[in-house]
């Protein structure tokens, strides 16, 4: 191979990883690295997906907290009107027209729980249980589960001011959808602290495996440089020695002339 043909093929290699901004582009240029490096992105790859697993269920948990949000607010009302029942001068009549605003609120919250979905699976109505939050590469994770929230489960559907009723009752269900929001609240903050070391992780993956296959710019320009140098030098010594055999052979024509 001559000094040019090197210095093209060692310019070629050296234009192919500025145009791509990468050291390695094929598995020639560098075996063991290229593997390592295709395990790393397979990684990356990875946890990007966990990212968007942990951020979806975050967004599931966000609904389901903002829909108990509203069923407490709704059993914090029916508990004031029960307050108000409890008066010793209101009429039958009086009761009935603060039970009707109570089944209102109650109908309110089976719709609320009837409701609440995030895509297609209903969140509080007691189905979304023992569901797989994948939180690493090997698929693994959490499991969760979201309490129902059903008038049945919080025992206030037969709830009725116009009756026998124990305000203890809308108590244990205000407690039984605080118990569900504070397990909720506790899970979304596992799930923030996880997508925040992943996002990490992938940082410091990625800039581990540019450092492995990313070109090194300066030397490569450093490299193209040189062997253009080379290349120039080689074709200006072709040059010169077809002008020295020029010259040769027209002093052996002069002779035999």
């Amino acid at each position: 191979m001559t000094i040019q043909s090197m210095a093209n093929s060692e310019m070629a290699k050296s234009m192919m990883k500025l145009s791509a901004g990468q050291r390695i582009n094929r598995a020639a240029d560098d075996a063991a690295g290229l593997a390592i490096s295709e395990k790393m992105n397979a990684q990356i790859s990875g946890s990007n997906q966990n990212v968007n697993n942990i951020s979806d269920m975050g967004n599931l948990l966000n609904t389901a907290e903002g829909s108990l949000e509203s069923i407490n607010d709704s059993l914090s009302r029916i508990r004031e009107l029960s307050v108000q029942a409890s008066n010793g001068i209101l009429t039958n009549d009086d009761k009935q027209i603060i039970q009707n605003e109570i089944e209102g609120l109650k109908k309110g919250i089976s719709s609320t729980v009837n409701n609440t979905e995030f895509n297609t699976m209903k969140v509080l109505d007691g189905s979304f249980t023992n569901k797989n939050v994948a939180m690493n590469t090997s698929g693994s994770g959490s499991r969760i589960s979201i309490e129902n929230s059903s008038l049945e489960t919080l025992g206030i559907k037969e709830f009725d001011v116009t009756k026998s009723f124990d305000i203890a009752d809308i108590d244990n269900a205000i407690g039984k959808v605080t118990e569900s929001r504070s397990k909720i609240g506790s899970v979304s903050n596992t799930f923030e602290h996880a997508l925040n070391n992943t996002k990490n992780k992938i940082i410091n993956e990625t800039r581990a495996m540019s450092q492995i296959k990313d070109a090194d710019i300066a030397a490569e320009v450093s490299s193209y440089k040189k062997n253009k140098v080379l290349e120039q030098y080689s074709i200006a010594m072709q040059r010169e020695s077809s002008r020295i055999n020029a010259n040769k052979l027209g002093m052996y024509t002069d002779l035999i002339i």
